[in-house]
C-alpha cells in the first residue's frame, strides 16, 4: 500500500517595526537671530544646538550648514550638543542661513 500526502497550508500576520527606536530630532539657531543685519565681507557666528525630543543634547553628530542653499560646511556636535562656525556673506542683500542634521 502507497501513501499520499495531501496540500496544506498555514499564514500568520506578524507586526514589523523598526530595528532601532526613531528619535524626532531638533535643531535650535541661537545666532544670528532671525531678522539679525550681519555685514557683508565680514565674519559673523552661526551657533546652535542639536537635541532630541526630550531636549537631552545630541553628542558628536554632524550638522550640515548652509549659506544660501550652498553647502558651506559639516561641523561636529558638542558634548552639550552645540554647534558653531563662523561664515561670511560677501554679497549685500537678504540671505538664508540653514542647518541641517540628515539623522543616523
Amino acid at each position: 500500500m502507497s501513501v499520499r500526502y495531501l496540500p496544506s497550508e498555514v499564514s500568520v500576520q506578524v507586526t514589523v517595526v523598526p530595528a532601532v527606536t526613531e528619535v524626532p530630532t531638533k535643531i535650535t539657531i541661537t545666532e544670528p537671530k532671525p531678522g539679525q543685519t550681519v555685514y557683508a565681507g565680514q565674519p559673523f557666528w552661526i551657533r546652535g544646538r542639536l537635541t532630541d525630543q526630550q531636549g537631552n543634547p545630541l553628542p558628536n553628530m554632524s550638522v550640515e550648514v548652509y549659506l544660501d542653499n550652498y553647502r558651506a560646511a559639516t561641523v561636529k556636535t558638542a558634548s552639550d550638543g552645540t554647534f558653531q562656525l563662523q561664515a561670511v556673506f560677501e554679497t549685500v542683500g537678504t540671505h538664508t542661513v540653514k542647518v541641517r542634521f540628515p539623522g543616523t
